[in-house]
């Protein structure tokens, strides 16, 4: 009952009643625009769902939109965030590292998806910088198939461990 988006490209200004018309009836939006063209980032939800959008640092490096989620007596906090392909990796692998050590005292589980501009499926050293940040926090980049139309692994759908079950995880 939730989307994440990627590259939202909704302008800062946009009224809350054109943001509202973008959603199917019964759904709402949140997003963080970016200051200038393009970007950001959001989740289109269904109006029912317990959804509180968190407070976050902003970071130069990426767009983050951050919420919790309350189901069934258990909590999801899901993060979409996106990198710029003309972002400078160094400083997003720094960034990136210091966010993951905040999530170390957050509650409920976690679920990280966006795109974060590396090629995945042929790693460099800033790719393997990125998965080892992942490894050492345990957590696991579940997309293991092409989401760019060039065929590289650009996006990823990470959780702690095995954490939340992901039943079908599909890229098309």
């Amino acid at each position: 009952d939730i989307c994440a988006i990627c590259e939202t490209w909704l302008p800062k200004d946009l009224s809350s009643g054109i943001r509202d018309d973008l959603c199917p009836d019964g759904y709402k939006i949140i997003d963080v625009p970016r200051n200038n063209h393009g970007g950001g980032v959001g989740i289109i939800y269904k109006e029912n769902t317990k959804l509180v959008q968190s407070k976050t640092i902003k970071y130069d490096s990426f767009e983050l939109l951050e919420a919790v989620i309350t189901t069934n007596n258990e909590q999801v906090r899901i993060a979409i965030l996106y990198r710029p392909p003309s972002g400078k990796p160094k400083l997003f692998l720094e960034e990136f590292d210091t966010y993951i050590d905040s999530l170390t005292t957050t509650s409920g589980k976690l679920l990280i998806v966006g795109d974060v501009n590396f090629h995945l499926d042929n790693p460099n050293s800033d790719c393997l910088r990125f998965l080892d940040i992942l490894q050492s926090h345990n957590l696991i980049q579940h997309v293991s198939e092409a989401t760019h139309k060039l065929g590289h692994t650009l996006d990823v759908v990470i959780t702690c461990n095995d954490e939340l079950e992901l039943l079908d995880l599909k890229v098309d």
